[in-house]
């Protein structure tokens, strides 16, 4: 298998690391600071998916925390992760994975009824996410969805926690991850070049079982910690 340069190694290090610390089973180990926080993302991701999706793949799965409660038999649900250690961590933990690259995704085109990605986008540059966005859609059958959630890095709460959380990181002598911005306009800008439709955005604070379709206010702009958007690929006409 032969990894695209596009793929950050330092950040798989750095993962590598606090996985190290907290164990496969900790969501810490995947970025999350409380497990509090996890689970009730977890629940809004969970609340978006399409029950009757058949094939659910989640790219950059990283230890199979988000989705594994699906793993139950009735469709078939698995992750794509390049670290190695984080495939280990996720088999540990009952989910299925392959290890692969997520900006070259082996996959059939027009595979997929449903894929999810939750926390990825924040440790890439623009050029990966518009090239995420090209395999999204090859990989999706017409009508499938992609389920996208990542940190709104413009928003007042995003912002403060960082910068206080970055101290306490370095007194503790855990690792500084790289932060990059990307927002809704962004990635809607990105599916919609890569052909798909934007069927769905909003912000949430999960802490607060805050979520809003107004993307633009000023609640958003404060306490709209998380970016939320939802594309399908479009069913041509015959």
């Amino acid at each position: 298998m032969v990894r695209s340069m596009r793929v950050d190694k330092r950040t798989d290090r750095l993962y590598a690391d606090i996985r190290e610390r907290f164990g496969e089973r900790n969501p810490l180990a995947n970025g999350y600071r409380t497990r509090a926080y996890f689970l009730r993302e977890q629940s809004v991701l969970h609340g978006l998916l399409d029950p009757e999706a058949s094939i659910v793949v989640d790219i950059a799965c990283g230890s199979g925390l988000m989705l594994r409660p699906l793993v139950d038999g009735r469709r078939v649900v698995f992750g794509i992760d390049f670290n190695a250690d984080a495939c280990q961590a996720a088999l540990t933990n009952g989910f299925p994975v392959v290890r692969a690259d997520a900006f070259a995704l082996p996959l059939r085109d027009e595979s997929i009824d449903e894929l999810t990605s939750c926390q990825f986008f924040n440790q890439q540059r623009a050029e990966g996410l518009k090239i995420f966005a090209l395999e999204a859609a090859r990989v999706l059958r017409p009508g499938g969805r992609a389920v996208l959630v990542w940190r709104n890095g413009a928003a007042l709460v995003h912002r403060l926690a960082h910068a206080c959380l970055s101290v306490v990181d370095r007194l503790r002598g855990l690792p500084e991850f790289p932060q990059f911005v990307h927002s809704i306009e962004d990635l809607r800008t990105y599916l919609t070049a890569a052909g798909l439709e934007i069927e769905h955005e909003e912000v949430s604070f999960p802490v607060l079982r805050w979520r809003s379709k107004d993307i633009m206010g000023l609640a958003a702009g404060i306490i709209g910690a998380s970016c939320i958007v939802i594309a399908r690929k479009p069913i041509c006409a015959t």
